[in-house]
């Protein structure tokens, strides 16, 4: 799964993720998660830094995303 967390101002980024323009947070979900009954549950650790915006899915090699959706994040 993929998850990029936006921040709020783009200066909190460490120096080589700011030309992405977000903090890289992809995850495997057999690593960090898990399914239940046809649900799926992950935990990441996010940044310190206020965040903007939230955007996730799933990528597949060989196929691209599959889904993704993007929303606001935090009370900023």
């Amino acid at each position: 799964f993929f998850l990029h967390a936006v921040p709020a101002d783009a200066g909190d980024l460490p120096a080589e993720r700011r030309e992405f323009g977000f903090a890289n947070l992809d995850f495997d979900l057999a690593r960090s998660g898990s399914a239940h009954g046809g649900s799926c549950v992950a935990t990441v650790a996010l940044p310190d830094y206020p965040i903007a915006r939230i955007r996730t899915g799933q990528w597949v090699r060989g196929e691209g995303r599959l889904w993704e959706a993007e929303f606001p994040f935090g009370g900023g």
